[in-house]
């Protein structure tokens, strides 16, 4: 696969005060292969947002400093050897950004309609008519209630979800070849955030281009990443295909940055099975297990489904209402595990059977 923009090497230091210093990036490498979408994941200070701002040329002069050594190379240039001007030319016509705060990505003097029909006239040439209509259609594709109304409307008069979908059509509506999306969608109700992650998505598969998008949430990058890139402390941790990261994280502090629930231990018995205690064989997938490794599993409570005929039999020690779902407190083997289910299935504290699928499950070496 043709690679768009290369990272070798990047080192980014940030001045506390004159006498202080720390390395908020440490040597990181990386790839962003051409028309893939690469979800950059981690906690808050892993250096994700550090790294795309060295991207974009954006990193605040005064307290920041890309160590010499680091390269960013695309289109055949590395980016930290352009000046402000060749970095601001590059933004304009091949890069485009949307960031968490949509002020941020909007020109507050100018009014939505401008904003959007300036991009259409200058980067597709249309005509202003044409250029108005295309305007309209974008702002009701991205959920823009009353378009007619809301394209004379200056950012600052919108709700910020409104302003977050405007940044999100005016960054898509130009031929870009690489998008960044810095924590795009964080500063959003959870139900405007899940409607703009499915419109993201159907925008993915309608356009041909290159995506980055910084994440701490991992259900975001597992939906919106081909390929995903995780850093903690100013280093890669892990990068790969999304779904084989998931599968199989290179450690636990992978996997909790992936979300991971229920973290525990076990030994390999077999390619395909962990001994976690009490005699219970817990049935993994992916690729074979050498036997008496010591391994750690992870597995989210909604995966865990309760089954008259379960292969696993298990105690549920406590039963809660949790917002619609019930929650349980069940002890598998030695490992105490958080299963949520339907209220419809009215368990009691006792034994009881469950499945969970093999392929549910995280393992990794210990």
């Amino acid at each position: 696969m043709e690679t768009l923009l290369t990272v070798r090497n990047l080192r980014v230091n940030f001045r506390l005060d004159k006498h202080t210093a720390f390395e908020a990036v440490k040597g990181i490498s990386f790839d962003i292969p051409t028309n893939s979408t690469v979800a950059l994941v981690g906690e808050s200070g892993s250096g994700k947002s550090v790294t795309s701002l060295s991207i974009l040329g954006l990193l605040p002069k005064e307290n920041a400093t890309v160590l010499l050594g680091s390269e960013i190379m695309y289109g055949g240039r590395n980016l930290l050897e352009l000046d402000q001007p060749e970095l601001r030319r590059l933004r304009g016509a091949d890069i485009s950004m949307i960031f968490q705060e949509p002020m941020t990505s909007l020109n507050p003097v100018f009014t939505v309609g401008f904003q959007l029909t300036e991009v259409l006239r200058l980067h597709l040439g249309l005509s202003p008519s044409d250029a108005r209509k295309r305007a309209l259609a974008l702002l009701a594709e991205v959920g823009i209630p009353d378009p007619e109304f809301k394209i004379n409307a200056y950012p600052s008069q919108m709700s910020g979800g409104q302003q977050q979908r405007v940044a999100l059509a005016r960054a898509l509506v130009r031929p870009a070849s690489l998008v960044l999306l810095d924590e795009p969608f964080s500063a959003l109700d959870a139900p405007l955030r899940r409607r703009l992650r499915g419109e993201l998505r159907q925008l993915q598969r309608e356009i041909a281009t290159t995506m980055v998008i910084v994440t701490h949430d991992p259900d975001e990058a597992a939906l919106l990443g081909d390929e995903i890139l995780i850093l903690d402390q100013g280093r890669v941790l892990q990068t790969g295909k999304t779904e084989a990261v998931f599968a199989r994280p290179a450690s636990e502090t992978v996997a909790r940055v992936l979300g991971a629930e229920n973290v525990a231990s076990g030994i390999a018995v077999d390619k395909d099975q962990i001994e976690i205690g009490d005699g219970v064989r817990l049935a993994v997938a992916g690729p074979p297990l050498l036997p008496a490794e010591r391994i750690g599993w992870s597995v989210r409570p909604e995966r865990i489904r309760l089954s008259a005929d379960g292969r696993y039999q298990a105690t549920i020690e406590d039963v809660a209402s949790l917002g619609g779902m019930l929650q349980l407190s069940v002890r598998l083997g030695g490992i105490q595990l958080r299963v949520l289910t339907d209220p419809s299935l009215d368990p009691i504290n006792g034994p009881c059977r469950l499945d969970i699928d093999p392929r549910s499950i995280q393992i990794w070496k210990i």
